[in-house]
């Protein structure tokens, strides 16, 4: 079987943990001309251009050297996964794990993907309305809610005389509106729909609502004040970024709207009271060192939500599984705070459950694509463990190894003592850039400004570091690392503007020791994945010798063109 390895810098155990962000697999394919064996791994041209597509960037050098680093990173990466093979690890309890998240994540894009399609189109003439509509200003004062019940309850004290801003802090929870709801003047096409319209059309005044912004809540308005203003950029400048803006909003609403049909399709229902029980486990004072998540085995199965599957059957979501969804470290949690927003997120981990549902029955994990791409992700976790196994395990760096790591970069670590320069003084920006015109074709600041007319302006002193002058103390950054010849400025100085060029530097090698420690670990780091790299190709090549089959063809290689066609940068 081929695939497409989505590769990063130049050796494996850079690109080897979580670098498959991929799109698609190729796979092998009657078309496509082999170019090495590995076992029983196959490198097809279709692969490799994929590979490369996403990554010849990272491959310096000419096309034939480029190409071939490329197929020795993707040659290691087969012969560890050989490693991964011989251990079993596709049984491993953590790639079991991975494998079944990678899946998840895998059939909710691609589900994500077919409910809501990117390809919009957006009409002239919409674009050319959303354009007026930017426009309009509205100061507007805005209540939410997550239920039409507690909406209702708002609009009626509102028209019975309360105060806008007691309302709002009363109901919307903290944090997701500004005080008092008071969102001040906004422009017409920064919200969903319906709160947009309000601010183009609602009655000066008067209370709106209550209304349901698909997939945001309920919503109770007041339009205080509503106003013209100039557009900033004519039509044509703003129609790109406007057409982009309505496609977004249009993708957003066929998302929100299929997953609402989604949700009503499989009964999501949040039991009574369920928010309202995470709610006293997020806020219960717990004894010091006590996992909040741990609660009896009994109390584990208490509903927090019902849903049917996909043949109609009735399903459940327990505390337990909630539990484990807030454990999740990449999962989202609700604000412990916020009842509201706790109903929202056990909506939210039962509709990734449906949505996984609607997935299967659509066959979508049967896409040879997605099931490749499923596959690959599997492969990247064994070749984490493989690694971690054959290559990094036990590796450290002595004092030698961090030595020739500083004696690699010792250029890098210098003090600036002393640097000559040349430098013009001006009153205004207007004279340096008469002299900058004059730098691009002339030898030293000196000649230019004897062009421009003004070589008595010039000026050439030594400054010394550290230095207490704003202007020097400023620039010694800069002039650290500029090279001899090397040009700044205009640079703006309380008295004007000065532009200066480096004449002659001196430089103080800086001793391992006076590194800081931050510099110092890091050198250790780039020791220990010498070595690692070291024994990389160590294990890689002993693995040539044994691995049967194991075959390039050069030839097939030669005739791929680099950099590939419709390479990335």
């Amino acid at each position: 079987m081929g695939r497409n390895a989505t590769l990063k810098p130049l050796t494996l155990r850079r690109w080897v943990f979580g670098a498959l962000g991929i799109a698609s697999l190729s796979g092998c394919s009657p078309q496509s001309a082999v170019i090495a064996r590995v076992g029983p791994r196959v490198i097809t041209v279709e692969d490799f251009e994929a590979a490369a597509r996403v990554n010849w960037s990272q491959y310096p050098g000419n096309p034939e050297q480029a190409k071939h680093m490329l197929l020795d990173d993707l040659l290691r990466r087969d012969l560890l996964l050989e490693i991964a093979d011989s251990r079993g690890l596709e049984r491993d309890s953590s790639v079991v794990r991975l494998k079944r998240t990678a899946e998840q994540q895998v059939l909710l894009a691609a589900i994500g993907q077919q409910l809501a399609p990117r390809s919009i189109p957006v009409s002239d003439a919409e674009v050319a309305t959303f354009y007026d509509w930017s426009g309009t200003r509205a100061h507007l004062l805005l209540v939410y809610c997550n239920s039409r019940v507690a909406a209702e309850a708002v609009a009626f004290q509102l028209r019975a005389g309360r105060r806008f801003a007691d309302v709002a802090n009363q109901f919307t929870p903290a944090g997701l509106l500004p005080p008092g709801g008071d969102l001040g003047e906004i422009a017409s096409g920064a919200l969903v729909d319906p709160l947009d319209a309000f601010i183009r059309e609602a009655p000066i005044g008067v209370i709106q609502g209550p209304v349901e912004a698909p997939g945001e809540g309920w919503f109770v308005a007041r339009v205080l004040s509503r106003r013209r203003v100039p557009q900033k950029a004519t039509f044509e400048v703003q129609r790109p970024i406007l057409a982009d803006m309505l496609r977004q909003r249009k993708q957003r609403l066929a998302s929100t709207r299929a997953f609402q049909a989604l949700r009503d399709q499989y009964r999501i229902a949040v039991e009574r009271g369920a928010p309202q029980e995470l709610f006293a486990l997020f806020n219960t004072p717990q004894p010091e060192g006590h996992d909040r998540y741990a609660v009896p085995a009994p109390d584990r199965s208490h509903v927090m939500a019902r849903y049917i599957d996909a043949s109609g059957a009735p399903r459940l979501y327990t505390l337990g599984e909630a539990l484990d969804d807030l454990r999740l470290p990449d999962n989202e949690r609700p604000a412990p705070s916020m009842t509201p927003a706790i109903e929202e997120w056990l909506q939210q981990q039962v509709m990734r459950r449906v949505a996984l549902l609607e997935a299967r029955r659509r066959g979508i994990g049967l896409d040879p694509t997605v099931s490749r791409t499923i596959e690959e992700r599997a492969n990247n976790a064994m070749l984490e463990i493989a690694y971690q196994l054959a290559v990094a395990s036990g590796v450290d760096a002595g004092d030698a190894d961090v030595r020739a790591a500083f004696e690699r970069h010792a250029i890098q670590y210098q003090r600036l003592l002393a640097v000559r320069i040349q430098r013009v003084a001006f009153d205004d920006s207007a004279g340096s850039d008469r002299l900058l015109r004059h730098g691009g074709h002339s030898g030293t600041l000196r000649d230019a400004a004897k062009m421009a007319g003004m070589e008595d302006k010039v000026v050439e002193e030594r400054v010394s570091f550290p230095n207490p002058d704003p202007l020097w103390k400023a620039m010694e950054p800069n002039l650290q690392s500029m090279s001899i010849g090397e040009w700044a400025g205009p640079v703006k100085t309380a008295q004007g503007w000065n532009v200066l060029q480096v004449i002659d530097k001196e430089m103080l090698p800086l001793t391992f020791e006076a590194l800081s420690p931050a510099i110092q670990q890091g050198l250790r780091q780039e020791a220990i994945g010498m070595i690692r790299d070291r024994r990389l190709a160590a294990v890689t090549d002993s693995l040539k010798r044994i691995t049967r089959p194991f075959e390039v063809h050069p030839e097939v290689l030669k005739r791929v063109p680099w950099p590939p066609i419709g390479a990335m940068n």
